[in-house]
């Protein structure tokens, strides 16, 4: 077993008695205490970093991980299920306006290819800590005047329900994917970070495609939950 693997299971020992958010001696002094060089202290941390373990934001001390954020799939969005749960949700908007569509936007909304749409980032902190990056688009025949940055702070579904477009359901794909050099800045999370990609097409009860999302969640602080019942047909 490689040298930064026995090191890694050591540390894992090592640490259990830390709480959630404590600080880490620095990397020098654990390189001391388990006698080994700088270079396998840090590989062995990193795979604690990817495994949820340990949070190394960049140019920061690393600490102990705190518990993951827990997504529940359904209707509701994520933002909105969290807020429920009493946990602080603030989405700050980033950008916003009239946009391109590519070819996956296209495809979604059932727009032509280049047509144009309205897109909207935002940046989502949950308890203080930037937790995913939501990009929305929506086609601008349903949504032909765009909204204020006040409004998209909000619940985007319920300033579509004000629009007059009611969403009745959705369909969602996960995958995982590396995190761009963008969202690890606004993010704050090392280079190496998986970032959970939840694709949304959301439609109305008319069968219309009328919202596409990509949010972009840290993988180091998320975890999907579902609940599946049996059907009695």
């Amino acid at each position: 077993m490689p040298k930064y693997l026995q090191v890694k299971s050591a540390l894992s020992r090592w640490i259990e008695g830390f709480e959630q958010g404590e600080a880490l001696p620095s990397e020098v002094e654990l390189a001391k205490v388990f006698g080994v060089s700088r270079v396998t202290m840090r590989k062995a941390q990193s795979e604690l970093v990817m495994e949820g373990k340990l949070d190394r934001a960049q140019g920061r001390v690393t600490r102990m991980a705190q518990a993951k954020v827990s997504l529940r799939v359904g209707l509701v969005s994520h933002a909105e299920a969290l807020r429920e749960e009493g946990r602080s949700v603030v989405r700050t908007v980033l950008d916003h306006g009239l946009a391109a569509a590519d070819r996956e936007v296209a495809a979604a909304l059932a727009v032509p290819a280049a047509s144009e749409v309205l897109a909207v980032r935002r940046l989502v902190t949950v308890d203080g800590v930037p937790l995913a990056l939501y990009t929305d688009y929506l086609p601008t025949a349903l949504f032909p005047v765009l909204p204020s940055v006040e409004q998209l702070g909000g619940s985007l579904t319920v300033w579509m329900a004000g629009a007059g477009v009611a969403v009745a359901g959705f369909r969602q794909r996960v995958e995982t994917a590396p995190m761009s050099h963008d969202a690890t800045q606004l993010l704050d999370v090392p280079a190496s970070t998986a970032a959970l990609v939840v694709h949304h097409v959301a439609y109305d009860g008319e069968g219309r495609n009328v919202l596409h999302a990509r949010s972009v969640y840290r993988g180091d602080r998320v975890e999907l939950s579902y609940e599946i019942t049996a059907s009695n047909t």
